[in-house]
């Protein structure tokens, strides 16, 4: 209804234009006045046939190089328009709404440059063009999209514009053109500086993990939630008024737990939450960890857990589920590590990814290290958010035998990770 209204005061216009020339002409005579009618005649009928064009006419199409790619590389977009009947258009404004997903470079390392200051990447993206189509029934604009950042990214319409030489008419329509292109986390290069933890039974590589023996004792400890009930000693409990649990020898494992911390943090930085993403990735993929079942779980608004093995269907799942997850309001990290205890298995090394140190995740982290377990914490900021506190506070966690990567600008620029397990 809106658009028959529409349409009908343009034709209006024009027909006023029309009466109002043919009036002068008539009542003013001579060569001049008729020459000027008749000069406007063609114009004018031009742009009563293009009010009467209905644009649904036009089909509209959009084409991408690629479909799938990974995060920081470039796609080229062909955009066509072709007429189902012919017109002459004077000129077309062609215009593809991007998605506000797209609204940011992804650099590859060289984004963490910014990483203190990450608003400098954003950039309204805009890709319109003014075509002259002539007499072609077929017209394509072609341009690239460049540094297109992770996650899945939904077109939905194109917008075409038409109107003749004098502006008198001007329509314009939108065309639903759906289409998505899947962005991948950047795959970065992990190199891991693999160093020696001392066991009374000699050295082991710090990657490898853990698991009980429970036929060998070698001390008690607390009870945490999680241990067993039937590795309670009930003599050191009566003696000390406090439930205590036997300790039992190591053996060796490989067995991995990698857990992403995808809570949005106090800082809100989702540039550090990139460098989160492809650390995680990073971990999960590595060829250089001998691990045997790699176990990933990620806390955010809901928590989700993966079982990583040699199915190439199993890791795909995982990548394409690093593609698109995004930080969202929900439960503190060190919350949700406490209410979970009993699902870490001691036998797992512990490696878990946070933006965001803070001094109850601390705590949690000690707690479950008192559990023997292997814990790597990996912490993803900028190097000016970096206090003197928090440099205490991760050299206490190194001296209670929690390995902390601090992974700033300087590191994550490299075209390599190189961290410490």
């Amino acid at each position: 209804m809106r658009q028959t209204v529409s349409a009908f005061t343009k034709l209006m216009i024009v027909a006023v234009l029309f009466a109002v020339l043919f009036s002068y002409a008539m009542f003013q005579g001579g060569f001049v006045s008729w020459f000027l009618f008749f000069s406007f005649v063609p114009i004018l009928g031009y742009s009563a046939l293009l009010v009467l064009y209905p644009l649904a006419w036009l089909q509209v199409d959009r084409k991408l190089s690629r479909y799938v790619i990974e995060a920081g590389e470039q796609v080229e977009v062909d955009l066509s328009i072709r007429q189902k009947v012919f017109f002459p258009f004077f000129y077309m404004v062609i215009e593809d709404h991007l998605p506000d997903t797209l609204n940011w470079q992804d650099t590859k390392q060289e984004k963490y440059r910014y990483l203190g200051n990450p608003e400098v990447l954003k950039e309204k993206k805009e890709m319109k063009k003014i075509l002259f189509p002539g007499l072609r029934r077929k017209h394509v604009f072609k341009y690239s999209l460049t540094h297109i950042p992770r996650g899945e990214h939904a077109f939905h319409f194109i917008i075409v514009k038409v109107g003749d030489p004098f502006g008198f008419v001007r329509k314009e329509k939108v065309f639903r053109v759906p289409g998505k292109l899947f962005v991948y986390p950047a795959d970065r290069k992990l190199m891991l500086h693999q160093g020696v933890h001392s066991f009374e039974e000699g050295t082991t590589p710090s990657y490898t993990l853990t698991v009980k023996d429970t036929t060998v004792v070698s001390g008690v400890r607390e009870y945490m939630p999680g241990d067993r009930f039937s590795w309670i000693d009930w003599k050191t409990t009566a003696r000390k008024n406090n439930v205590m649990t036997k300790e039992f020898e190591q053996e060796k494992s490989n067995d991995v737990v990698v857990i992403l911390d995808a809570a949005l943090s106090r800082n809100g930085n989702w540039l550090a939450f990139e460098g989160a993403v492809e650390t995680t990735m990073g971990l999960l993929f590595n060829q250089t960890i001998d691990a045997g079942r790699i176990h990933f779980i990620c806390h955010g608004k809901d928590t989700r857990d993966f079982q990583i093995n040699a199915n190439e269907r199993s890791r795909e799942k995982v990548k394409r589920f690093l593609a698109t997850i995004q930080p969202e309001q929900g439960m503190p990290f060190s919350k949700v590590l406490r209410n979970d205890f009993s699902r870490y298995n001691q036998g797992y090394a512990f490696m878990a990814v946070t933006t965001n140190l803070t001094r109850d995740l601390i705590e949690t982290l000690m707690k479950l290290k008192r559990k023997n377990q292997r814990i790597v914490l990996f912490v993803i900021t900028s190097e000016k958010w970096v206090s003197e506190l928090e440099e205490k506070n991760i050299q206490h966690l190194q001296n209670q035998g929690i390995l902390v990567n601090l992974l700033t600008e300087a590191k994550l620029m490299k075209s390599q990770l190189e961290v410490n397990a």
